[in-house]
């Protein structure tokens, strides 16, 4: 266990120092080190972030975890305070230095500690995209402006988009540039038409057997491209429910995505009503998502409305933003190994979510499932944590899964702590059994006995090393915890250590080699089940 906390807190500073903010182990009075984020710094803002050594308290009235609040400091000036662990500084002059520091509000002399100085970056030329002939009026099509105004911006500029409508249909994107969007723009992607052919995303990825020729389709995309900002506070809407109702018959695409590609920065901005999933980070190393609304803001039904898939990537750092869309809220996945097909297996690692909130309640039609981590994983998944974050009426906490037909599937290193979780909406389901679940019979044929034992062989999923710390679960609608390893695959070093909860059918676990608990408490609210091995 020791040996598996040093390992990750390792790879946890690698992929903290690669997005500009080492969680080092420099305590001063309360509050870990302050961090700027190198790849979160822009002509206008910054995103900091720093830790607290202190573990929260439990307040079992309220079936949470107390928070701490911190004060930030501009220059000396207070600047606004926040129960999070991160906080972004907005309205800055660019190619200025900025001193900021965070304290807590018994502290005082906020400017003798936790500091950190930052120089605000060059925005370079600045396109707007009105120049270019856009009209914004959510009536003529000003994909040729918009895109003109990308293909001609130098290496370092930005594209602005200013409030207004703009309807667009497919938008590549190129290496070096910032896209902001003001407050009030609206990329209004043009909806399904059955006679319009979108653009395809061609790859060539690498895989165990040789490259991989790899196509999707998307309304805005990014394939080799490295360092690029997309910054604001407008939206970016899919228009996502002019292709629900033919997802049996067509091929949806993604409403962003990025493939082989690095050093991505998403900022402040809202993505609303994917057709398909709505940002997918496939062969991506290092990229930032702060600050990010998820929504499905449409009533009518969606299908597959993933929030943030990152697959295949590596070193990517979710912080502070908010989840309220459709099915997955975010999926990390690694690939799927089809015998007869591409064989797909780049690892997927050093993945951090943080201090990001996942709502039920966030929009008109928000209804996220939570996070999941596969069921396609044949590359591999390790090195992840989770912590920091809320969930309300959210399907699960977290849905580890794969099944003996998913081949090669390598779960390991998952740290999940200081979680609150309710949920009064979402009943048990095949897809999502409870509120943590890890379950290697995800999707398994009819009559499936767990007790029945097959042959273990170089294919059979692995999940080893999953730790659970802090956790508050208030689930009346269903379970608090399921635990289903194989016969022949237990799930190995699973750990819960101060974890409560409160639900309708209590915990279920079988198939588990090296189980710790200490101090779990689970009460069952009318169900058959406490806790069942």
């Amino acid at each position: 266990m020791k040996v598996k906390t040093l390992l990750l807190n390792f790879f946890l500073f690698l992929i903290c120092f690669q997005n500009g903010f080492a969680l080092q182990n420099q305590v001063t009075r309360s509050v870990k080190k302050l961090q700027a984020l190198t790849l979160g710094t822009t002509a206008s803002s910054v995103i900091l972030a720093w830790d607290d050594p202190f573990e929260p308290d439990y307040q079992a009235s309220d079936f949470k975890w107390k928070t701490r609040e911190y004060t930030l400091y501009q220059n000396g000036t207070r600047i606004g305070s926040t129960h999070k662990k991160t906080f972004t500084a907005k309205n800055l002059s660019p190619v200025t230095d900025y001193i900021f520091s965070v304290t807590l509000p018994e502290s005082e002399d906020p400017e003798k500690w936790n500091t950190v100085k930052v120089t605000v970056r060059d925005p370079g030329k600045i396109i707007n995209i009105r120049k270019s002939g856009a009209k914004g009026d959510g009536k003529n099509d000003d994909t040729a402006p918009v895109q003109h105004s990308i293909n001609h911006c130098p290496a370092g500029g930005s594209v602005y988009i200013p409030a207004g409508n703009y309807l667009v249909g497919h938008l590549e994107l190129k290496s070096d540039i910032t896209l902001e969007l003001a407050k009030d723009a609206v990329l209004s992607f043009i909806g399904y038409k059955h006679d319009k052919v979108w653009p395809k995303t061609k790859a060539e990825l690498s895989g165990p057997d040789g490259n991989i020729h790899y196509e999707s389709i998307s309304l805005l995309s990014g394939t080799n491209v490295h360092n690029v900002v997309i910054t604001g506070e407008g939206i970016i809407d899919g228009n996502g429910e002019t292709w629900w109702p033919y997802y049996k018959e067509i091929t949806r695409p993604f409403t962003l995505e990025f493939v082989n590609s690095s050093n991505i920065l998403v900022q402040g901005i809202t993505i609303q009503d994917p057709p398909f999933w709505n940002n997918h980070l496939l062969y991506v190393d290092s990229a930032v998502y702060s600050d990010v609304k998820f929504l499905k803001v449409s009533t009518q039904d969606g299908v597959n409305g993933d929030g943030l898939n990152p697959d295949a990537s590596r070193d990517i750092l979710i912080i502070g933003c908010l989840f309220g869309n459709q099915d997955d809220a975010i999926a990390i996945k690694s690939g799927k190994y089809v015998e007869d097909g591409n064989k797909r297996r780049r690892s997927t690692e050093r993945i951090i979510i943080r201090d990001c909130i996942f709502d039920g309640k966030a929009a008109p039609g928000s209804n996220p499932l939570g996070i999941a981590i596969g069921s396609e994983s044949s590359g591999g998944v390790k090195h992840v944590m989770i912590r920091d974050c809320e969930f309300s009426d959210v399907a699960s906490l977290v849905n580890i899964k794969t099944n003996r037909e998913r081949f090669f599937a390598c779960v390991e290193d998952i740290s999940i702590e200081n979680i609150h979780y309710t949920n009064t909406k979402h009943v048990d389901r095949w897809w999502n059994r409870a509120a943590i679940s890890v379950d290697l019979f995800y999707g398994a044929p009819e009559g499936s006995d767990p007790s029945v034992a097959e042959s273990f062989s170089p294919q059979t999923p692995v999940f080893s090393g999953i730790h659970f710390k802090n956790i508050s679960i208030y689930n009346p609608a269903g379970k608090g915890i399921y635990i289903s390893g194989l016969p022949e695959s237990p799930v190995h070093d699973i750990d819960f250590d101060k974890v409560n909860v409160t639900s309708k059918d209590g915990v279920i676990i079988r198939n588990v080699d090296a189980l710790s608990v200490s101090g779990i408490s689970v009460i069952p609210l009318g169900g058959k089940e406490n806790i069942k091995k």
